[in-house]
């Protein structure tokens, strides 16, 4: 029972399934595939999961305390020693919590401006989000302004897609989630020229990579 379940009818799939059979595009949700479950779409409501093959919610459930103290902590665990934070760089930096994201994760940035003075704080700075470099303007897939305005050199923490607009129409993005891919995410100073905004590098772009990845555990 401990498989992912696929719906091509419903054009989704849950956590573990491939997407092998789906003649369109059968996005994961992030749901395990329960004979109890359903999923709403456009299409209709639908199962995830069935009492044959798939239901691995259940065979998590059944065996959830095996796999809670598979490693219990050795009474002779030291205790954690404290980490004093290091003070903000003097150069402005950017960077990613992660390397790798999976397809429809969001991605998690974090900006500050530092101390070398390279770029004014200012609310009318962008995050852009670029494919495969931000070292082109049309490169750029989506942006936002940041929120941090004056005063605020630890800069902000920043979940993309959240606020990020369309390149083109200024509007809410239509390239999320992300395709497959490598990028690079960046701190840029905004100059606006009529319809159009021109940028230039202030900081070393951050890189990451959306993947897609597919595996089946067998308990």
């Amino acid at each position: 029972k401990n498989y992912g379940y696929l719906n091509p009818e419903g054009r989704f799939r849950s956590v573990l399934a491939y997407s092998n059979f789906c003649t369109a595009p059968c996005p994961r949700i992030n749901v395990y595939a329960g004979a109890s479950n359903t999923y709403e779409t456009t299409a209709g409501v639908f199962p995830v999961g069935d009492d044959i093959r798939s239901d691995t919610a259940t065979m998590i459930n059944n065996n959830r305390f095996i796999y809670a103290g598979y490693r219990e902590a050795s009474p002779d665990t030291p205790a954690a020693v404290p980490v004093t934070p290091s003070p903000v760089s003097a150069q402005g930096k950017i960077v990613s919590k992660k390397s790798t994201y999976l397809y429809n994760e969001p991605v998690d940035v974090k900006y500050d401006y530092g101390s070398d003075g390279s770029i004014a704080m200012s609310s009318g700075n962008l995050v852009t989000v670029c494919t495969p470099t931000c070292n082109y303007f049309y490169n750029i897939v989506m942006y936002r302004q940041t929120a941090c305005g004056e005063g605020c050199s630890n800069g902000e923490e920043i979940h993309v897609p959240q606020k990020f607009l369309d390149l083109n129409t200024g509007g809410p993005s239509n390239d999320w989630p992300l395709s497959v891919g490598s990028y690079q995410a960046s701190l840029k100073s905004q100059v606006w020229d009529q319809a159009a905004f021109d940028y230039t590098n202030v900081v070393t772009p951050v890189s990451f990579d959306v993947k897609e990845i597919d595996f089946e555990l067998d308990f």
